[in-house]
């Protein structure tokens, strides 16, 4: 089905075609192919994991050096996050009939892409609170995404009996859950996903059912809102180059929306720059729109 895995960031091959066919299965642990990515699972739609009998070497080393214990895994090219392992938590896929396979390379709710270090650190403090607190805590943040600000007095008499710190920790848990939310509703993510995903990253079951359940029922005004404050870009009317053969100068005109021309003086070496990086963009967008499969 796949010839090769790359890096989403730095375009890197991972796994060579021997490697692909062989580790790649689905949050069910059947062989990846597209019979094997439909079902009833939200997980199997959404997840693609390795099988730990046949792991490439460098993932190996990664969770040797761990003591098989859990741990994100990074591209070994450029770092980007790909995703993560746990041979501790056991966490079942979204229909509660498996448990995942311990070694993941999706999450679905930063929009497949790496999970900023510092969230990872904010869900171990937000895994102290306790479930309800914390679902209360949630439901302040959503409410302030919706109609800002966040009311953070109203979050700080939750976290007035906790031993986190009020103006440190408070202010970081709020920020990681706005983070959570907004992203999950901005890159679409399923609920159920997200559920599963938050419990990959360490934060317990019953603090990701929290989040899901406030997430759920504030997601229709939180998109609206998101939507409302995207930001959104002209379309490009019209671009003209014209070269000047006293000064060797590119002038550049471009016409986006209803605006004014906007002249740019270019020097050939900064256009052959400019074409240069345009064909890498629209190679790469090929490139994705052909195989949408990256890690």
């Amino acid at each position: 089905m796949y010839s090769s895995a790359k890096c989403k960031k730095c375009r890197h091959i991972l796994f060579d075609d021997k490697d692909i066919k062989a580790a790649l299965i689905n949050a069910h642990s059947d062989i990846l192919n597209e019979e094997s990515l439909r079902g009833n699972c939200l997980s199997v739609e959404e997840l693609v994991c390795l099988s730990e009998d046949k792991l490439p070497d460098w993932i190996i080393t990664i969770i040797q050096e761990n003591n098989w214990s859990k741990r994100k895994i990074n591209c070994k090219h450029c770092s980007a996050r790909l995703g993560s392992f746990d041979f501790i938590s056991g966490v079942k896929c979204a229909c509660r009939s498996f448990i995942l396979p311990p070694v993941h390379l999706k999450f679905r709710f930063c929009g497949d892409a790496d999970c900023p270090d510092w969230v990872l650190v904010e869900i171990n403090i937000l895994s102290t609170l306790s479930s309800v607190k914390l679902k209360l805590l949630t439901q302040v943040v959503a409410n302030g995404i919706v109609n800002p600000p966040i009311d953070m007095a109203k979050a700080e008499k939750l976290f007035a009996d906790s031993k986190l710190d009020l103006d440190l920790d408070l202010k970081a848990c709020v920020a990681c859950l706005s983070f959570i939310i907004t992203s999950t509703v901005g890159y679409n993510c399923d609920r159920n996903v997200l559920h599963s995903e938050l419990q990959q990253l360490g934060l317990p079951r019953e603090h990701s059912t929290s989040i899901r359940r406030v997430t759920d029922d504030n997601y229709a005004e939180i998109a609206a809102k998101l939507a409302a404050s995207s930001l959104k870009i002209n379309p490009l009317q019209k671009c003209n180059i014209q070269h000047d053969e006293n000064t060797n100068a590119f002038e550049v005109s471009l016409e986006i929306g209803n605006n004014p021309p906007t002249n740019i003086l270019m020097t050939p070496f900064t256009l052959d720059v400019l074409l240069e990086n345009l064909k890498s963009v629209r190679s790469t967008m090929k490139e994705l729109h052909e195989n949408p499969y990256v890690l």
